[in-house]
């Protein structure tokens, strides 16, 4: 009943069978409600009410707002003191009271309470709220006092502002809240879930950081009743003191009520209360906050620091009201740890206020999304074959002997060009697009709705807002090699330091860029003054004037006047020369306009870039820089939500969004990016929506499998308008792997085929170098009995399998492949550091070996993480020319997810089959059987080979370092060679005075030459 009540499609019509049936005052009034045991079915029961009561029109679906609700409630009230005026003149108290003294529960129940039963039965009737009374009805009966008083109160009492409640909200969690162990499935399903169920998932991870830094700061009790720390963590800091030292009214003031339960870990440790706070700076010892800057840091005195922190308003405000009412102790008095947490994973509360936010804006989603985003109207209205301003492709250039290669609907026309037709020499690509990524350009350059599904491979990160700043920086890169001015593109967050470019993307990176390609470029205009020997005090007035002079002051010239009259010749004086080759006038004419056209750029840049010399500060020239210079700007997700009241100020606006890594966003964080700028005229003036992703590759990351499960908050927008049958066009041809690689994941989509490169070039074509197999499944059985262990909770190791994988590193580095082509990827993080350690002992410190590009993660016991069928898709995909699976294989091929992959990877031998004779980038072609392969049965089998493959290499390169000893330098072979040349010089003369002499022949003992050979 809640999903039905939560859908727009059906709560119109559900609501009429909800009121007509009057199931919420007979479920209130059931034994079940007022019994203890009923505590789940209540809380669902609240659920329902809250629903019933959300502030959403019936009829038309639009959202209320607060003075539309307050007329409503008005109306019920005004309905009811009719009802009693016209018909109960006892009641005439009721009938001239105000609305604000009897619109509330208590005050109801005193009025009705007095009254009989057929009294509140009549006014129930006027009201239309119960059938009028018959003789012959037999379920009168049914409308006891007690239903009558609870129905008429249910009616007409003032329901709590929804808005006003997330406003009373106080953002950080307290200890109530952190061990609050009463996780109910509905409780995800509230009206605020997108805000609560981000809450309560922050609150889940903040639980297990406290949990972890406190074990790790071991406290306990003095002799005198002090806490003592006889530990350390990294994360976690004893306070010294804790003051207040002021206080603002809040905006709004809230009162929360918690549930204490399961409190093991705050018994054991002696937790009393917990608090959140934002730092705001260090303070010097003057009370100042201390300026951090990247270069220069803080000089600091002494072990201890000053911290200035920022409280939670409306959490101080009740725990301020409980020591007043309740006589509590002051909590902020008795604080003596200070936590922080990763910076990364700690944006939970500027996520939470921007939704807030949201909620008390006014905000207009773009009409083409509207019904979409909600779940209901026609899937493909925002298809840009259904939108009204379709953009008409009707030019489009291709080879005459590919028409076939046109994708529908096309328009084919000939043209005939004259011989002495110029032709433009223009760029083009150099890869041929496929029909599907024509359509996906096609689709992307129409306004409306574009989801490209992307299969590993494909090209979706360069075909965006990101999740991840690592898939924002690999696009930025690209977008940066497309010859784009570099004044357009702004890296807006943190990660820009990861780009792999020594140019500076950042907001202050771009205006320091601006200002020094001012001053190159009025170094230019005082060139050109120069060129033309006028004098004057500014460029901009000489671009202003004289140059327009010169456009006025035009004149006709013959061909050989061109060169002599252009005013511009000593400017350009470094281009190559000739500058005007005096051959045909349209050409020169052309040579002419091109350089005039450099030189408006210079003055039209100058014109851009004026606003910098207005604008002191250097924060205003970034919004400045934001606002109006920036074209194209780069950012995640997690930073438009936490910047975006800052965005929506200063001005920003977009038309455009495209979005990578979408399926891996949450759905809050994909809908906030929709409302970063003003509505102009009650109008979004978005026209473009590019969503790419994968839903059949990695969820959004959820650490609480609760709220995975019951909330379904791991599925993100993508995936869920991918379900709601929005189109997409999903890529088809991957360029990435093998063909047979590839083949270990296409499975799961429906036509994925491969790129005419990955099928010709011979990297793909030719074996993997020491391997029988390009692919292959490794079993790995128990060393010494123990396979997966498990020193520390949650942290699976596996040393069989680790010392397994580094040998076989070691082995392909002995071969010669580099190491930044090798990557080790694992499912747990234990695995993940202990491989790390083996690395680091065997193989870091050897300048032969080194270590791997990178080692990630992505149990003999269970399938674990890799059960759900697309982190397997993931890990299958990352390969590009080989992958090799070390793995309990009798685990593994039971699993029914798996199936597919396991029962291509089982086809071949279990054992690992090596080549040692053969080297890296060998000739052999990988669809050639590998002759007399070396089987490795086991780790110990290949350490030991590795041992003695080592061993051999060392003594080869030993004798070969011996015999470049042996060799004669370059000294001794330059002296050999001048002795050799004077021998000869001295047996060419004896030659000459011996010539006349009668020759002697020599006999040779051939016997004896042929006994010693």
């Amino acid at each position: 009943m809640t999903d039905l009540e939560a859908l727009l499609p059906t709560r119109r019509f559900f609501n009429l069978v909800l009121d007509d049936s009057k199931l919420l005052t007979t479920s209130k009034l059931s034994y079940l409600y007022r019994s203890p045991n009923g505590k789940l079915f209540n809380e669902l029961l609240d659920q329902l009410n809250f629903y019933v009561r959300f502030e959403i029109s019936d009829e038309t679906g639009d959202q209320l707002s607060t003075n539309q609700t307050m007329a409503i409630h008005y109306d019920k009230i005004t309905s009811l003191q009719l009802a009693t005026f016209s018909k109960f003149p006892e009641m005439r108290q009721l009938c001239l009271s105000t609305v604000a003294s009897i619109d509330n529960r208590e005050n109801l129940y005193n009025i009705f309470e007095n009254l009989d039963r057929k009294t509140l039965y009549n006014i129930a009737e006027y009201l239309f709220l119960v059938p009028p009374v018959k003789e012959d009805d037999s379920f009168q009966d049914i409308f006891t006092k007690e239903f009558l008083v609870e129905m008429l109160i249910s009616k007409h009492e003032k329901r709590e502002s929804h808005s006003m409640k997330l406003n009373e909200m106080p953002l950080y969690p307290t200890e109530n809240v952190i061990w609050d162990e009463n996780v109910v499935p509905g409780e995800f399903y509230n009206g605020d879930s997108k805000f609560q169920a981000l809450s309560t998932e922050s609150t889940y991870e903040i639980r297990g950081d406290i949990e972890d830094s406190i074990t790790r700061l071991k406290p306990w009790t003095g002799d005198e009743g002090e806490v003592i720390f006889g530990g350390w963590a990294r994360m976690a800091l004893p306070i010294i003191t804790f003051f207040c030292s002021g206080s603002c009214k809040a905006k709004y003031w809230g009162e929360t009520t918690f549930k204490e339960k399961n409190r093991h870990f705050v018994e054991t440790y002696g937790i009393m209360s917990v608090r959140g706070c934002e730092i705001e700076g260090i303070l010097d010892e003057n009370g100042r906050v201390m300026e951090e800057g990247i270069i220069e840091k803080p000089i600091f005195k002494g072990d201890n620091r000053t911290f200035r922190v920022k409280l939670d308003t409306n959490q101080y405000h009740e725990d301020m009201e409980s020591i007043a009412l309740e006589n509590k102790q002051d909590v902020y008095e008795t604080f003596n740890v200070l936590i922080r947490r990763k910076p990364k994973e700690n944006n939970f509360k500027a996520v939470l206020e921007t939704i807030r936010e949201l909620m008390n804006t006014q905000c207009v989603v773009p009409e083409f999304l509207h019904d979409i985003i909600l779940g209901y109207g026609d899937p493909r209205s925002a298809h840009y074959s259904n939108m009204p301003n379709q953009i008409r492709n009707n030019e489009v250039i291709l080879p005459k002997d590919d028409p076939k290669d046109l994708v529908p609907p096309f328009k084919i026309t000939f043209q005939d060009f004259g011989e002495n037709e110029k032709t433009e020499n223009t760029c083009r690509n150099a890869i041929q697009f496929t029909p599907t990524q024509v359509e996906a350009i096609k689709s992307g350059v129409n306004p409306g709705l574009t989801m490209v599904v992307g299969p590993p491979g494909t090209g979706k990160t360069g075909c965006c807002l990101t999740h991840s700043n690592q898939a924002l920086n690999q696009l930025f890169e690209k977008i940066m090699a497309l010859d784009i001015d570099e004044r357009h593109l702004l890296r807006l967050g943190h990660g820009e330091e990861a780009l792999e470019t020594e140019k500076d993307f950042s907001r202050y990176g771009r205006v320091n860029y601006v200002l020094n390609k001012r001053l190159e470029l009025l170094n230019e205009v005082g060139r050109l003054q120069s060129s033309l020997n006028v004098h004057g005090d500014l460029a901009y007035t000489y671009g202003e004037i004289f140059c327009q002079s010169v456009l006025d002051s035009k004149e006709s010239v013959s061909i050989g006047d061109i060169g002599e009259k252009f005013p511009f010749k000593n400017f350009f004086s470094d281009a190559p020369q000739p500058l005007f080759k005096c051959t045909s006038f349209e050409e020169d004419k052309e040579i002419a306009f091109g350089c005039w056209t450099c030189i408006q750029d210079i003055f039209t840049q100058l014109e851009e870039f004026r606003a910098f010399e207005l604008l002191r500060s250097g924060l205003d020239r970034t919004r400045y820089l934001c606002v109006k210079e920036a074209k194209i700007i780069a950012m995640t997700c997690t930073h438009a939500a936490l910047k975006r009241k800052e965005l929506a100020e200063i001005g920003f606006k977009y038309d455009n969004i495209l979005m990578e890594e979408s399926a891996q966003i949450l759905e809050i964080e994909t809908f906030i990016p929709l409302l970063l700028q003003n509505p102009q005229d009650n109008h979004n003036r978005l026209k473009r929506w590019i969503m790419i992703g994968d839903h059949h590759q990695l969820p959004p990351v959820i650490k609480n499998a609760a709220f995975q499960k019951f909330s379904n908050m791991e599925q993100s927008l993508f995936t869920r308008l991918v379900r709601l049958g929005v189109p997409t066009i999903e890529l088809d041809a991957q360029g990435r792997a093998r063909p047979s690689l590839c083949s270990l994941y296409n499975w799961r989509y429906k036509s994925l085929g491969n790129l005419h490169h990955v099928l010709e070039n011979n990297e793909y074509l030719n074996a993997n170098g020491g391997f029988s197999f390009d692919y292959q499944l490794i079993n790995v059985a128990d060393f010494q009995g123990v396979g997966e262990s498990q020193p520390s909770p949650f942290f699976y190791q596996n040393l069989a399998e680790a010392e397994y994988v580094v040998a076989t590193f070691m082995y392909m580095r002995l071969l010669g492949y580099p190491a930044e082509k090798i990557s080790i990827l694992t499912t747990y993080n234990g695995q993940k550091h202990l491989i790390r350690d083996v690395v680091n002992s065997r193989c870091a410190k050897n300048s032969m070996v080194g270590v791997p590009y990178k080692i990630t993660t992505y149990e003999r016991k269970n399938v674990g993480h890799l059960r759900d069928v697309r982190r397997l898709i993931v890990a299958m995909s990352r390969a590009k020319l080989g992958l090799y699976v070390f793995a309990r294989v009798g685990l593994f091929k039971n699993c029914f997810e798996l199936q597919p992959a396991f029962n291509i990877l089982t086809k071949r031998p279990l054992q690992l089959h090596l080549c040692p004779d053969e080297v890296y980038q060998t000739k052999r072609q990988a669809n050639v059987n590998a002759p007399n392969p070396l089987i490795i049965n086991d780790m110990t089998q290949m350490c030991k080979f590795v041992y003695d493959f080592y061993s051999d290499k060392m003594s080869s390169l030993v004798d070969l370092k011996k015999s470049e000893n042996t060799a004669p330098t370059k000294k001794e072979e330059k002296h050999v060679v001048e002795k050799s040349k004077q021998d000869d010089e001295k047996i060419d003369k004896k030659n000459e005075e011996t010539k006349d002499e009668p020759k002697i022949v020599e006999i040779v003992n051939e016997v004896n030459e042929e006994s010693a050979s």
